[in-house]
Order: structure tokens, then sequence, then C-alpha cells
């Protein structure tokens, strides 16, 4: 099954953006049950002055190797492949790399997911309605219902020499930087400020134009390329400082998307709207319609979605093991679709706002969603 040449890979939660967090975590001195990564380890044992994480949303291998020629500095310096977490997506991957937790455990399970207390499909970065585009009232966002501690400020607590901060773009903080060289020179900055310093990067680029232009078009090629040249001059002006870059999730070009409104009674069968992400799709269903349910599944949606029930994706810990967050068992239905071929799954809704039909998605099983590059790079010094 799946996309020729893309076919389905499960999350490998111990070779993982996870485990590139539990490698840190552990190199600064803090407890943690996940497996780390020996590469990083090794690469750690220098003991750096500074330490970047530099996370580019949605440079998925496919991706870095489609836009980059193998002798690029950023494929030259790619060690391994590693996995995303499931979903593959920024809500559910940023936040497992920031709190070194799994999805099941930090509850953000993607974009929109239902929230019992407000009986909404909310999106968690925004506080919104998913189906209406408005702010529901005391949510705020999912910073105050799902809040936890982030790794620099782990970092900053248990190591009085280090200084821990964040830098993002403007699209995500007001104090953001408007560009990625402004970003670059930020954190070289950084680099030279007394003591030990630790920084977490996150820029949105490949993934904002993937969306709107798929995976691989020029525009995406040349804001790879972009990154390359930065990232290239930015460590050459570096001392004592490794950069690690990876990305919290791959992309696949989008060839349709279904409507489940068009799929026989199946619509009918469902208790609340559809939840998570387009490829990641939870389904609350009426309990005497559940045989109803699977049978028009297997006639409209079984060729580019797998279904499983609650039981199976816990069984499988597909969103990763450990302790259940106290509101995950309210976003879990009864069902989980998720995407195997090039199609997203939505709803329409009366008086429902249109949405955006993406050209690039992700949060599927899928090869190109699921993997992306772990890339090393020592300062000039340490080589």
């Amino acid at each position: 099954m799946g996309i020729p040449n893309n076919p389905i890979k499960l999350p490998q939660y111990d070779n993982s953006i996870l485990s590139v967090s539990a490698s840190l975590a552990q190199y600064y001195g803090i407890k943690t049950s996940y497996k780390t990564l020996a590469v990083l380890d090794k690469e750690l044992e220098k003991d750096y002055k500074n330490i970047i994480l530099f996370v580019c949303d949605g440079l998925g291998v496919n991706v870095l190797e489609h836009h980059l020629p193998f002798d690029s500095f950023l494929r030259v310096n790619q060690c391994e492949t590693i996995s995303s977490v499931f979903p593959p997506t920024t809500a559910a991957a940023t936040t497992s790399v920031l709190s070194v937790k799994t999805p099941i455990e930090h509850g953000w399970l993607g974009w929109a997911c239902w929230f019992e207390q407000y009986q909404k499909c909310v999106e968690l970065f925004l506080g919104t309605d998913l189906y209406t585009g408005e702010k529901v009232p005391f949510f705020d966002s999912g910073f105050n219902q799902m809040p936890y501690d982030s790794l620099w400020t782990m970092i900053s607590h248990h190591n009085q020499d280090v200084q821990a901060q964040v830098v993002y773009p403007d699209k995500i903080a007001r104090n953001g930087l408007k560009s990625l060289h402004q970003m670059t020179v930020r954190l070289q900055d950084i680099t030279r400020q007394g003591g030990r310093q630790f920084v977490y990067a996150y820029w949105q680029e490949p993934d904002s134009s993937s969306h709107k232009n798929g995976p691989y078009h020029s525009i995406v090629q040349k804001k790879v390329g972009v990154i390359n040249k930065r990232l290239k001059k930015m460590v050459s002006q570096l001392e004592d400082t490794l950069l690690i870059v990876t990305a919290d999730h791959g992309h696949i070009e989008i060839n349709g998307y279904i409507y489940i409104n068009d799929c026989g009674r199946m619509v009918d069968c469902l208790l609340k709207p559809l939840s998570i992400e387009d490829r990641c799709v939870s389904c609350f269903v009426k309990s005497d319609m559940k045989e109803i349910f699977e049978q028009e599944f297997q006639h409209y949606l079984s060729q580019d979605f797998l279904l499983l029930t609650r039981e199976q994706v816990l069984s499988a810990h597909l969103f990763g093991e450990g302790v259940k967050h106290t509101l995950t068992d309210d976003m879990i239905g009864d069902y989980l679709l998720i995407g195997i071929t090039d199609k997203c799954l939505v709803q329409k809704m009366p008086h429902g706002r249109d949405f955006f039909i993406c050209k690039g998605a992700h949060a599927g099983l899928t090869q190109d969603e699921m993997t992306v590059p772990l890339i090393l790079i020592p300062s000039l010094d340490k080589r």
C-alpha cells in the first residue's frame, strides 16, 4: 500500500527526534527514560561550549535530497536518517522535542483536537474553532490547557553555568525574527556571549512553502537552498559550537481532498466532527452505527487510509509509550483513519469556513512524512 516508492513507515521512537532531545537532556544532566542517539552522544563527548538545535519545519529527507545535490553542505553533514513521532506534524513533533515526551504523554496530538469541556475541535496553537475560525472562550491556546516544561527551561534549571534560550521567527513570536539571515546573525551573537549557551531555533520553512506549492516546487527548492547557504555561512563563523539540524516531519505532494460527507453514510455515523489532522483523522462514531461506518470505510476510503480502532491505536503505541495525558482520552476517537497515499480527508460543516486546500501535507504514515535527517555540524575548531 501507499504511494509508489513511498511505503508505510511506522514511528521509531528509539531512533527519532525525541531521541535527539533525550541525548541533549542526558548531556545536560537531566534524567530521561528515552533512548538516546549514539552518534549524537559521541559528538557531545567533545564538550562544546555552545549547542544549537535548529529545527527546520518540514525538511524531510525526501525534500532535502530532492532539492540539494549530494555534495551540498547539509547533505554532506547528514549522519543519520531518523523518525518523526506520530502523527508527523508540527504540533505533536515540536512538542515532543521541547518536552522530551511522547505525544501520548504531552497531549498535543495534532493541529486541532477535540476538547470535551468546550464541545469543540480546537486549533491548539491559535485557540480557535477549526470549523468556524472563531476564538474559543477561555481557551487561549494549548499552552494553557496542556502546559509542559520546555527543554531549555530544564537545561537552565539543572545547569547554573548554561544560558538556555529560544529563537523564533516573527510568524511564531511577537518579537521574532523576520528572515533567516537575521536568525543566523542572532545565533552567532548568542554563541559569542560569555559562558555556555544552549539555543533552540525554529524556522518555518520549507513547511510553509510546501503546503502552498507542494514539496517539490521550485519555490521550495529556493527556500531549501537559502537554508543550506545561510547555515553554511553561519557555521564558518562559529567557535566551540555544535549545530544540530533536523526537522519535525517530512512532506508529500497531495493529489486530492476527500470529503467524508461524500462517502455514503459515514458522516451520519459521526457523533462529533473530525479532528486531529486531515491525514490522521479521529472519528467518534455512534455506538449503533460502527458496523455501517466500517462497511462504508471499506467501500470509499480503504485505498487511501488505514482504519484502526482506538484499542489498536493504543496497543500499537502509535502515539508513543508513557503515561497518557489526562486529556488524550477525550481526543482519541473510536477510530483513527490514517493517510497512506496522497489524499486528505475533511468534513464539510453547515455554515463552516472553507478549508485551505494544500498542495503539500503531512501527518500520515508514509515514509516521506515520517523520516527526517539528523545533521551534525561542528564548528571548524572542533573538527
